[in-house]
């Protein structure tokens, strides 16, 4: 709930991600992670090893850890207390974000 914080659309990101899950332990069962051999070859890369792969990892962090990272980007948390430079708090929200985007095209 994080995002419905940070943005008045982020209620929309966590009904997504709660809607797909339900989606795919509906139709899939408990083994959801494990059940995706017919899946495109994008979708078996992020999902290949219950996501302990460099993609599964790249995207899991995106969506866990992104609104994290721009929580205390928001509160001046990476640049005041942290001591971030500029360039890293940009880097690190263009890594996550991307992962992010990953995800969402998973979804």
């Amino acid at each position: 709930m994080l995002w419905s914080l940070l943005f008045k659309w982020g209620w929309l990101v966590s009904a997504v991600e709660w809607c797909v899950f339900a989606c795919n332990h509906n139709t899939r069962g408990s083994q959801w992670k494990n059940s995706f051999s017919s899946s495109p070859p994008f979708i078996r890369a992020i999902m290949a090893n219950g996501f302990q792969t460099p993609v599964g990892l790249w995207v899991v962090s995106g969506l866990h850890c992104l609104p994290l990272w721009l929580y205390g980007q928001q509160c001046g948390l990476l640049s005041d207390r942290m001591f971030l430079p500029a360039w890293m708090v940009f880097v690190g929200t263009v890594l996550l974000a991307a992962g992010r985007l990953l995800a969402l095209s998973a979804e």
